[in-house]
């Protein structure tokens, strides 16, 4: 039978040791950036569908398919939110703010990331 003293004075045992020390930290690690890297996926995802919504509605004025093609862009992801100011689009040369918004919690490794903003500024053609 080994005893832990004994681990102590042996090569094999200090081996051991310092794995079972670091192999949690180096866990804990790997998943942290795994929730940094979706996160920013995500991100990028949403400035993708805000510029798309933005785009469509300097061209055509229509807030329904700015935000259909915004969802469509953003769908493997989860649900996406617009906010377009001003709502009905201006004359021609106004500028346009979309406020692409999601509420896709990502909890891992205590870490909660509940809303993430995109905001795309366009003007109107």
């Amino acid at each position: 039978m080994i005893h832990l003293w004994s681990l102590g004075r042996d090569e094999h045992g200090q081996a051991l040791i310092e794995t079972a020390i670091s192999l949690p930290l180096i866990l804990v690690l790997a998943l942290g950036a795994g929730v940094v890297i979706d996160a920013l996926g995500t991100q990028i995802a949403l400035e993708r569908a805000a510029s798309t919504a933005a785009r469509t509605y300097a061209l055509t004025r229509d807030p329904v398919l700015a935000r259909h093609l915004a969802q469509a862009n953003f769908e493997p992801r989860g649900r996406v939110t617009l906010v377009l100011d001003p709502e009905p689009a201006g004359v021609r040369g106004t500028l346009v703010t979309i406020t692409a918004k999601t509420d896709r919690p990502a909890e891992l490794v205590g870490i909660r990331i509940t809303t993430l903003t995109a905001a795309v500024v366009a003007r109107v053609e």
